[in-house]
Formats: structure tokens, C-alpha cells, sequence
């Protein structure tokens, strides 16, 4: 029984089940607690992100900035869909329509998200967001 469960388990790092739809686990504010580049921490100390994803497809990246000392909260707007087998998600590119940047899903509970993409030179791009 335990190899049928693990064949059925959509996500590479989980969850093996799940009482909630894909949607709903999706569908909340997520805060970037891990950013990796091709293994190595990433991203920038005073600046922080929250992703939030809503089931009519509205996206929104809060950009939160601390460079002048103060944080600074910028709220971008854009959308969401999933690819057809729903293991990746697509996030139209802020400020240019019809771009989309494919995210594949490693793991999709309700208290973890784990995406990962790989950028323009090919380095592995790993987020790991918790909910709010």
C-alpha cells in the first residue's frame, strides 16, 4: 500500500496526501523564508517579498524595501494560472503582458511552498515560502 501512495503523490517533496485541493493550499499570502541560487543563499538583506495568489487568478508580489532605513512596502499586480498537469505554476511577468515565467512545484502543503526555475543562465532557483 505504501508503494500504490507514493506513486500517486503529486508533488516530489510532498504532501503524500492531502485533505485540501491544490487550489486551496495555493490560495493564501506566502512570505519568502529561502531564497537559493544553484545551492547558494541568494537574494538581498533589506529587501523581502510575500507572494499572494487568489482563485480568480490575481496575483500580487508585495515588495517590502529597508535600503533607506525605513521599510517600504511596494504591492505589484499581475496573474496566475497553472500548466495543464498542474506540477508548475505560471506567473505573468509584472509590467509585461503575455510573458509568463513558468515555476515548477517540488512541494505544495498548506504551511510550505517549495518552487523551483531555472533563470537565463541556467542556475537553479529555489523559493521556499511559509504562509503569513
Amino acid at each position: 500500500m505504501l508503494i500504490l501512495a507514493s506513486a500517486c503523490k503529486k508533488y516530489e517533496e510532498g504532501p503524500l496526501i492531502s485533505l485540501r485541493s491544490k487550489e486551496k493550499r495555493l490560495c493564501q499570502t506566502w512570505e519568502l523564508h529561502e531564497f537559493t541560487k544553484d545551492g547558494e543563499p541568494g537574494g538581498v538583506s533589506h529587501l523581502k517579498y510575500k507572494w499572494q495568489f487568489h482563485k480568480d487568478g490575481v496575483f500580487i508580489l508585495f515588495r517590502f524595501n529597508n535600503d533607506s532605513g525605513s521599510w517600504e512596502t511596494e504591492e505589484l499586480s499581475s496573474k496566475w494560472k497553472w500548466d495543464a498537469d498542474k506540477d508548475k505554476l505560471e506567473v505573468e511577468a509584472i509590467n509585461t503582458p503575455n510573458f509568463w515565467t513558468s515555476y515548477e512545484i517540488k512541494k505544495l502543503k498548506y504551511k510550505e511552498l517549495v518552487l523551483e526555475r531555472t533563470d537565463y543562465e541556467g542556475k537553479l532557483l529555489r523559493y521556499v515560502f511559509w504562509p503569513e
